[in-house]
């Protein structure tokens, strides 16, 4: 009887840490997806804030147009991402956006347009590298202001492309 009582507990035993060993794992969550998804967004609510306003021109304009991105956004940057591609591109739209609400600042002042310019074409260019790669989900009626923004950011990756092998000529 004690045989038996001693098989049987040691089974048990074994059993017990067994199962507690094969916990399954919880499944990593990454961001890919729902950063995808909180781009479109930013720029959804960017463009129809731009076309909404009766604002003119000015320092609040810019600042709020990109603040509206920017609230979609901002909080991806510490994120996860399966593709590390992707969180890359990620981060350095995140931060132009961030650029490009602080150049607003400085509307009105002498090098405000060349600032602005100069931003507006990098963020151009991630995007258009982001949505190339990875399909940005837009809403159909906002695909032709993305296409837009694409051939914009493609012209400026062309422009760098030739600037880039010119400066290589001796």
């Amino acid at each position: 009887m004690k045989k038996i009582l001693l098989v049987l507990m040691a089974a048990l035993l074994s059993v017990g840490l067994t199962a507690c060993g094969d916990e399954p794992k919880a499944e990593e969550k990454y961001s890919d997806d729902a950063y995808l998804k909180a781009m479109a967004k930013g720029l959804e609510d960017r463009w129809d804030y731009a076309d909404s306003t009766t604002d003119d021109v000015s320092r609040k304009l810019y600042e709020t147009a990109a603040q509206k991105e920017l609230d979609q956004i901002k909080g991806f940057t510490d994120s996860k991402f399966k593709d590390s591609k992707l969180q890359e591109k990620a981060i350095q739209y995140i931060n132009v956006t961030k650029e490009s609400k602080k150049i607003a600042g400085e509307y009105g002042s002498d090098s405000f347009d060349s600032d602005w310019s100069k931003n507006a074409d990098t963020r151009n260019q991630i995007l258009a590298d982001i949505d190339k790669e990875f399909n940005i989900p837009i809403s159909k009626e906002y695909q032709t202001l993305l296409d837009e923004q694409n051939a914009k950011g493609k012209e400026v990756a062309e422009e760098n492309d030739k600037t880039k092998n010119n400066s290589r000529i001796y």
